[in-house]
């Protein structure tokens, strides 16, 4: 198999990832990512993606350099290929980073919540003020150089108001790639849903005339869920292959089927210098693949999220049961994404044809 290596670095409690202790930070060290990359080697015959995650990755730049040149003696040796990702909150993105990412085909993501009103409202500085102002010339400068590089956007309900006005300013300030998010854990009302709705069609008015106008861009929510229309026979969203073509690595060395259970000892399943423990690896894989009780009849089940092991982890606690705002928004999404998607076709749109119906 080809393995994507998720390696998570220095993390506190405001982190859903892992700490050693509640009052001491781990940080990943290079001997775990030395042998997080040498056990991906036994299970990759011609690719591995490696995946620098948090906390913050940049904390450890020097990491990453001397990482990365391992894996390039590595390609020497082997043939494998490597490839590199980071999400990062863009505050140590400085110049000389951005250029070494270039160099080094390293891509990244950025979090980045769109308008300053609304990423101060949950991207916070040490000193509790927000972090915009800070990271604005970071990310101007990214996008200078490379525009496709992604913006990670988390959509919570203290900035569900602002939602259209923050996707409008990131495409207005350069942004191609918006991979957006709900907080599916923050607490979902009805009158959430309805003001839920009423932002996700004025985004499909935007994606519309974007879309005619021959822009360039990809937006998660209505791609996503398009794509599965399209592709249904593929089932894109009935089944999890936690633990088995991706790991995450936590900093002190133990292996999780994914980042969303990185510190939680009931979901390690291994680590890097024993490996695999298969057999449970192979339990959680299973359970992920069992069908939900909520999911049955439900006509939709095939193109929704709620398959997803991590999201069910994250939302409710269990990878076998789903949470009920998870459930909603995604009925209130696909049906304005096929709506979107039915007035592009009929217009004949090429870009969107060749976005969702061009194979290449």
């Amino acid at each position: 198999m080809n393995l994507t290596l998720h390696l998570t670095n220095r993390c506190n409690l405001a982190c859903t990832y892992c700490y050693v202790s509640k009052d001491k930070y781990a940080d990943m060290d290079f001997d775990t990512a030395k042998q997080s990359i040498d056990l991906a080697l036994k299970y990759s015959k011609k690719y591995i993606g490696v995946s620098f995650f948090g906390g913050e990755p940049l904390i450890k730049k020097d990491l990453i350099k001397t990482l990365i040149e391992y894996t390039k003696y590595l390609h020497k040796k082997t043939g494998i290929t490597f490839s590199f990702n980071m999400t990062t909150n863009g505050i140590l993105l400085d110049e000389q980073f951005i250029d070494y990412s270039l160099r080094e085909n390293i891509f990244i993501s950025i979090s980045f919540d769109g308008i300053k009103k609304a990423h101060d409202l949950n991207r916070l500085k040490h000193d509790n003020q927000g972090s915009y102002d800070l990271i604005l010339p970071n990310i101007q400068n990214l996008l200078y150089l490379c525009p496709y590089y992604a913006c990670m956007q988390t959509v919570n309900i203290n900035t569900l108001e602002y939602y259209f006005d923050s996707v409008q300013h990131l495409f207005d300030i350069g942004f191609k790639n918006i991979i957006s998010t709900m907080n599916f854990k923050d607490s979902w009302s009805e009158n959430h849903m309805d003001l839920l709705k009423k932002q996700y069609e004025k985004l499909a008015d935007l994606y519309y005339e974007k879309t005619l106008k021959d822009d360039r861009f990809y937006f998660s929510p209505f791609d996503i869920k398009i794509d599965s229309y399209i592709n249904s026979q593929k089932k894109v969203h009935s089944e999890c292959d936690i633990g088995i073509n991706q790991v995450s690595v936590g900093s002190d060395g133990f292996i999780y089927p994914c980042v969303q259970f990185v510190g939680d000892t009931d979901y390690i399943i291994g680590n890097v210098s024993n490996g695999f423990n298969f057999e449970k690896r192979n339990q959680l894989n299973q359970l992920s693949k069992s069908e939900k009780k909520q999911c049955d009849g439900c006509s939709i089940k095939n193109r929704c999220v709620s398959r997803c092991s991590c999201l069910c982890k994250q939302t409710t606690g269990s990878i076998d049961k789903i949470s009920p705002a998870l459930c909603n928004i995604e009925r209130i999404l696909i049906p304005v994404a096929d709506q979107l998607a039915e007035k592009l076709y009929k217009k004949r749109s090429a870009i969107f044809l060749q976005k969702h119906y061009n194979k290449l």
